[in-house]
């Protein structure tokens, strides 16, 4: 069977749609990386591969049967199937059905390492709003549990509030202020 015919009969196959366990972003990229520049210095797949894990330790051990796989002399694509998004897979096995291996493991490296660093900013981002919301979510607390109270008691007695709402009200703002300019350090 050559690549064509292969190519043409994994096509036919049904995607499985199952979630399935992938690597995170940030280690394919070290992983996409770390492999093309070990096949541009002159290591097979499976060398590199073995490389890779026994560098990174316990954190890439989870591709143990990946190595198994090309070990038994499947393709870097087929090995990597069950650990990274399809598209991705397709594009590996393009790459080595028609070359350029070597490049496209660099590149989708530098695309992952991209997306991983852009997920790291919109979190960091979204940080502030969120800070803005839970000090809203406070204020509104503290307005209700301690002013409105006072304010409907205001003309009928001695408009006195209870130790619990000050109390309430604040340790509330302590806490806004302690979120806003960050934690003491000791």
């Amino acid at each position: 069977m050559n690549n064509w015919q292969r190519a043409v009969s994994i096509m036919r196959r049904p995607i499985n749609l199952r979630k399935r366990k992938r690597l995170p972003i940030a280690m394919q990229a070290k992983l996409f990386e770390t492999l093309a520049d070990l096949l541009g210095n002159g290591f097979s797949f499976q060398q590199a591969f073995q490389f890779t894990l026994d560098v990174e330790g316990p954190a890439f051990q989870s591709l143990q049967p990946a190595l198994g796989r090309l070990a038994a002399g499947d393709d870097l694509s087929m090995a990597l199937r069950p650990y990274i998004a399809v598209d991705l897979y397709y594009q590996f096995l393009i790459a080595e059905t028609h070359g350029e291996l070597r490049r496209t493991l660099m590149q989708a490296g530098q695309l992952m390492r991209a997306r991983a660093e852009q997920g790291r900013q919109i979190r960091r981002l979204l940080q502030y709003p969120c800070l803005l919301l839970i000090l809203l979510l406070g204020t509104l607390g503290t307005v209700k549990a301690a002013i409105l109270p006072s304010l409907a008691h205001g003309g009928n007695g001695s408009g006195t509030i209870a130790n619990w709402q000050w109390f309430s009200g604040y340790h509330g703002h302590y806490l806004g202020d302690l979120l806003i300019a960050g934690w003491p350090s000791s």
